[in-house]
């Protein structure tokens, strides 16, 4: 039997640095909204369910995509990522399987990047498997810290040392879970950081304290560029343009 495979989207925030009206994942590429990318790669997967977490003009992202297959999970208060994923709990209470996390605003992921992820979780029976990147200019990135070729911990640009800011290899945002091991790990983090916020990448340090495995999916950094203005919105659509003229190309 195929094993039980979900997906939480975070579309929530604002995108203030927009300057615009219009929610952050309505923002479009291609003609196309940011979250309707995302939600047609998960489309391309075997999913039992996707769950979308929305809050910030909520109203107007679920009309946008009034007759889509997904679930519409509130967030009133953002409080942080790791705090937009435990409001999917209801939903996900006693199942078994993997749950992809994954941004609304990261319209360049590909399913089959998705599908390395969930084979990598599913074949070595980590709690945790994470897409990582490595950039050259990783400004605004989380690092991602290694010992002995293990993910540590990840650390936000914010909280980082000067030379743990020199470290190129990033954390996007893509993550596949052991649903079981999920909930109980978000319930053990705090807003001890920067940003006063509960950050799900703290899931990988205290995993790891426990002996929980984490693996980890390289991926280039033109899938996994994540939009959070216009000019990276600018950057996202001629990837995407280029993506286009290839696969015409190549047939």
């Amino acid at each position: 039997m195929a094993p039980s495979r979900y997906a939480v989207v975070l579309a929530a925030g604002r995108g203030t640095r927009f300057n615009s009206s219009l929610p952050k994942v309505l923002h479009s590429l291609c003609g196309t909204p940011m979250l309707q990318h995302v939600l047609t790669q998960l489309g391309a997967l075997t999913l039992s369910q996707t769950l979308v977490v929305v809050g910030h003009q909520a109203e107007q992202v679920r009309q946008r995509f009034s007759g889509w297959p997904v679930t519409w999970v509130m967030q009133k208060q953002q409080l942080g990522t790791a705090h937009a994923v435990s409001m999917a709990q209801a939903h996900l209470h006693g199942k078994r399987g993997s749950v992809l996390v994954l941004h609304g605003d990261g319209p360049l992921i590909t399913s089959k990047r998705l599908h390395d992820l969930l084979r990598t979780r599913e074949r070595s029976g980590a709690a945790l498997a994470l897409i990582t990147s490595h950039l050259e200019e990783p400004k605004g990135y989380g690092r991602v810290i290694r010992t002995s070729g293990k993910p540590l911990r990840i650390v936000e640009e914010k909280d980082a040392t000067q030379e743990q800011q020199k470290n190129q290899e990033v954390n996007p945002g893509y993550y596949c879970f052991d649903v079981e091991r999920l909930f109980p790990v978000l319930d053990r983090i705090s807003d001890d950081n920067e940003q006063r916020e509960h950050l799900l990448t703290d899931t990988v340090a205290i995993l790891g304290r426990d002996g929980l495995p984490v693996e980890t999916v390289d991926a280039p950094a033109q899938e996994v560029l994540g939009v959070n203005n216009r000019q990276q919105l600018d950057q996202a659509e001629a990837i995407l343009q280029d993506r286009i003229r290839r696969k015409r190309v190549n047939g």
